[in-house]
C-alpha cells in the first residue's frame, strides 16, 4: 500500500476494481465507514461480477457486521498497537470495548488472541465464540478458534472452523496453510483420517 493516506471522502468516478482496492486501503488504516462505502460502490458498479463478489466477501469477513463508531475502531487499533509492547494496556482497552460496544466483534477476537498467547485456552474460546455470534463470517475469530481446538488436539473441530473460512474464501492462504498443518499433526498423533 502507498504510504500516502487515501482521500478522507470516497471519491467519485472510479471503476469497480478501483473502489475495491480503495476499500482495502481504508480498512487497513481503520477507516471502516469509508471502506464499507467503497465496497458498496464496487458492488454497485460491477453488479453480479467477480469484483462485486469479492467486495461482498471482504465486507462480511473482515469488516464489523454492525456499524461501529470511529472512536471504537480507533481504540481497538490502539489496543492492537499496544499488544506487544504493553499487553496489560491492550487487555484493558479490549475489555472496556467489549463492555462499551458489545456488538463490535473485533475487540473480542483481539482480546482472545492475547489471552490465548497467555495460555488460557478456555477463556479465549469463550471470547471467540462471542465474536462468532456477532459475526459468523469473521475470519480472524474463525482462525483463532481453529488454533484453540488444534492446541487442545481436537483436530476435527479445528478443521471444521478452517473449512468455514474456506467456504467463504476458497483461496485464503492462511486457512489453507493451517489446514495442511492440522492434517499433518493429526496424522502424526494417530488422529488423522
Amino acid at each position: 500500500m502507498d504510504s500516502a493516506l487515501p482521500p478522507q471522502d470516497v471519491p467519485k468516478g472510479m471503476s469497480a476494481k478501483e473502489y475495491f482496492e480503495l476499500g482495502k486501503q481504508y480498512k487497513a488504516i481503520g477507516w471502516i465507514g469509508q471502506s464499507r462505502k467503497s465496497f458498496q460502490l464496487a458492488m454497485e458498479f460491477d453488479e453480479q461480477g467477480n469484483i462485486a463478489q469479492k467486495a461482498l466477501t471482504f465486507m462480511k469477513t473482515r469488516l464489523p457486521l454492525q456499524e461501529v463508531p470511529q472512536e471504537a475502531v480507533a481504540a481497538n487499533i490502539e489496543g492492537y498497537n499496544n499488544m506487544l509492547t504493553n499487553p496489560k494496556q491492550a487487555k484493558q482497552i479490549w475489555w472496556r470495548l467489549t463492555e462499551e460496544y458489545p456488538d463490535f466483534e473485533w475487540p473480542f477476537s483481539n482480546l482472545a488472541s492475547l489471552i490465548l498467547s497467555e495460555g488460557n485456552i478456555e477463556e479465549a474460546k469463550k471470547l471467540l465464540e462471542q465474536a462468532i455470534e456477532l459475526n459468523p463470517c469473521y475470519i480472524n475469530a474463525l482462525l483463532h478458534l481453529a488454533n484453540c481446538h488444534a492446541i487442545q488436539m481436537d483436530y476435527k473441530k479445528a478443521k471444521n472452523y478452517i473449512n468455514r473460512i474456506l467456504d467463504l474464501e476458497p483461496e485464503n492462504e492462511q486457512a489453507l496453510a493451517q489446514k495442511q498443518t492440522i492434517i499433518k499433526v493429526a496424522k502424526l498423533t494417530g488422529q488423522g483420517e
